[in-house]
């Protein structure tokens, strides 16, 4: 993998630490700095969870530093950008409230007051980002982990509900998916970024290595989730990038136009994002076939000339974000 420093830092967003594994090498200046800002986000991390558990919210927290700690043993070790929090649909108004008070404000648009208005958010969307100008990392609360039509949202939260185990970290009790769950997670989320940042295909590859995953529990999990092109996706990169590695413990297959599509994405040197008007339509064309099912695809592109045709009225997106400050 003949990658530099740089290019696996700033374009894949590894860590010093998991560039030095990577590549063989002892490196410590640059590691310490950034051990010290990782340190500064996990107490954040450890002040926002503590604010949803006082307020009755019921959360998963997920990837961050929790994933880092699951992996590693080490929650420095995986750099993240952003805290992610699933959380109950009912309970978004009051998470936004959470968060401003540790000064984080809607990075893209107010969210609404709107009865309504707030339904079709819940439906288009599956996530609200926070960013506070002062702190290194931003925050998306996630109400369904994918977005609709990929699973209905409530079959989605059912499957969330029957994989949830507790892991304690810091001195305290966090919901946490099982390992075969989060897994595929990060299967389908890679695979819908079209592989983009080799930063994702090293978890999977890491979580392979280290633990031992329930084929049965995986296989059962894929077929509910429709996933079999996002894992024969995934085990075709994990191939590329890793020869002779354990792969995903089911054998799929994905078209062959999507790994090279993926490949080509991995090595792009920029950090443009994908959906640039030159890439934008391989792109869609890729999330519409990301899945298999007719009904899949009839919904992706109806759901994206909702989205479209909303956002161009702006009856979704009504107000300028309002910045808080500390």
């Amino acid at each position: 993998m003949n990658l530099s420093r740089e290019e696996l830092y700033n374009r894949h967003r590894l860590s010093h630490q998991q560039i030095n594994d990577l590549r063989g090498e002892q490196q410590h200046e640059l590691l310490l700095e950034e051990k010290v800002s990782q340190l500064k986000q996990i107490s954040l991390f450890l002040k926002i969870t503590t604010a949803l558990r006082q307020e009755g919210i019921w959360f998963v927290s997920y990837k961050g530093p929790l994933l880092s700690y699951r992996i590693y043993n080490d929650a420095t070790c995986r750099r993240f950008k952003d805290l992610d929090f699933l959380i109950r649909p009912c309970d978004v108004r009051r998470t936004i409230d959470v968060l401003s008070r540790f000064g984080f404000a809607p990075r893209s648009f107010q969210w609404t007051d709107s009865h309504s208005k707030e339904k079709r958010l819940l439906l288009l969307l599956n996530q609200f980002t926070l960013e506070n100008q002062s702190q290194e990392v931003s925050i998306e609360i996630h109400w369904s982990l994918l977005k609709f039509p990929v699973a209905r949202q409530k079959k989605l939260a059912a499957l969330v509900d029957e994989n949830i185990i507790t892991t304690v970290f810091a001195g305290r009790q966090f919901n946490q998916f099982t390992i075969e769950f989060e897994l595929l997670h990060l299967v389908i989320h890679g695979g819908l970024h079209t592989w983009s940042r080799l930063k994702w295909l090293i978890d999977v590859h890491e979580i392979l290595k280290r633990f031992s995953i329930d084929k049965t529990k995986f296989e059962t999990l894929v077929k509910q989730l429709h996933a079999e092109r996002m894992v024969g996706l995934c085990n075709a990169m994990l191939k590329y990038y890793f020869p002779g590695t354990a792969l995903l413990p089911i054998e799929s297959q994905a078209p062959a136009w999507f790994i090279k599509y993926s490949l080509h994405q991995m090595m792009r040197t920029s950090d443009s994002p994908v959906y640039l008007p030159e890439d934008l339509f391989t792109y869609r064309w890729f999330h519409i076939h990301a899945f298999p099912r007719l009904r899949y695809r009839l919904m992706k592109v109806f759901m994206l000339l909702v989205f479209f045709l909303q956002n161009e009225k702006k009856k979704l997106f009504h107000r300028k974000p309002v910045r808080l400050v500390n």
